[in-house]
């Protein structure tokens, strides 16, 4: 399988306990989606390594669980995988409800404002800051437009559009 074939789930952001448990932040607004996951990906080395699942517990931080992997038993195994990047196949992430989607879902799609109209096609989400943006092809240049609710008024998956609303300046500040 290729990089495009999965969905980055979280980080091993530590270990948990002594019996190979560690914690994962992970990527989402609904972590009760992946209880039921058996088996992720680790990316090591920039090749995605199965791990299966013995068990998943939720974890009293926001937008993180405890995972206990098979085979993974001491802390040098455990070391070998923190702050490493998780991942699920596409096929494999959870139904969101009717008006949620994933970030990736709406790359290529057009980015058009309540005023303006079509700003240009989407051509990435930029998930390095503390705060996702749309990474928009305007007029050749690329362009950045946080993704937050002020801004995105709705996501039109049958007309492949994000409906938005620009504040003052922001066109020229990229």
């Amino acid at each position: 399988m290729e990089e495009k074939d999965f969905y980055f789930l979280g980080k091993i952001v530590s270990k948990y306990s002594f019996k190979g448990e560690v914690v994962l932040k992970i990527n989402t607004e609904f972590p009760s989606n992946y209880d039921l996951l058996e088996k992720i990906f680790i990316k090591i080395d920039g090749s995605f390594i199965p791990y299966f699942i013995s068990k998943i517990t939720s974890h009293s931080k926001n937008n993180s669980i405890r995972v206990l992997f098979d085979g993974i038993t001491d802390e040098q195994q455990i070391k070998n995988i923190l702050q490493k990047e998780v991942y699920i196949t596409l096929k494999n992430l959870p139904k969101l409800p009717k008006n949620k989607f994933y970030v990736h879902e709406i790359i290529g799609f057009r980015a058009v404002d309540k005023v303006a109209g079509n700003i240009g096609k989407i051509i990435n989400i930029n998930e390095e800051s503390p705060q996702r943006k749309l990474v928009v092809n305007f007029n050749g240049k690329e362009v950045f437009i946080p993704l937050v609710d002020e801004i995105v008024r709705k996501i039109d998956k049958q007309k492949n559009e994000v409906l938005i609303t620009i504040p003052n300046g922001l066109l020229n500040l990229n």
